[in-house]
């Protein structure tokens, strides 16, 4: 066989391969239910509940300045672009302690509450209504949900 279309036969055949991979190739961040051994919830694009034995969930959080920050959550809520919730421990001021927070995702800031007067000021102050469920109880209907809606 002639080299040259041996060649050609090759590169078509390259071509053509990375073709077909970046058009299956699509974001699956608010698919995905479980990633090896971690139990999910996405969130807000990259900020998810992740667990690894669905009783403890953590608060995977890109803090927008430090990279991932991972913080033991206990309740959260959602609205728009905005999450809220109480988490059971967040190193703050040099130590670990439990907190309430918000982030405001448009402006990329996470804010930490230890007094709930100051959270529930903050949140009011925003215009958030919007309840704090158990995170697993998150879990559960945000999955339910996802099947009905197929």
């Amino acid at each position: 066989m002639d080299r040259n279309i041996f060649k050609r036969i090759i590169l078509t055949t390259l071509i053509l391969s990375s073709c077909m991979n970046k058009q299956t190739n699509t974001n699956h961040f608010y698919d995905t239910r479980k990633i090896n051994d971690l139990y999910r919830v996405p969130l807000l694009e990259p900020i998810e509940l992740i667990s690894a034995d669905e009783d403890s969930w953590f608060l995977a959080v890109n803090s927008f300045k430090k990279g991932v920050k991972r913080m033991h959550v206990e309740a959260v809520g959602i609205t728009d672009s905005i999450l809220v919730g109480y988490v059971s421990s967040v190193y703050l001021d040099s130590k670990m302690t439990k907190a309430w927070y918000v982030i405001d995702y448009p402006e990329k800031k996470i804010e930490y509450f230890t007094d709930s007067h100051a959270y529930q000021q903050e949140i009011a102050k925003k215009g958030i209504v919007v309840p704090l469920v158990k995170a697993v109880d998150f879990y559960t209907s945000y999955w339910k949900q996802k099947a009905v809606n197929k």
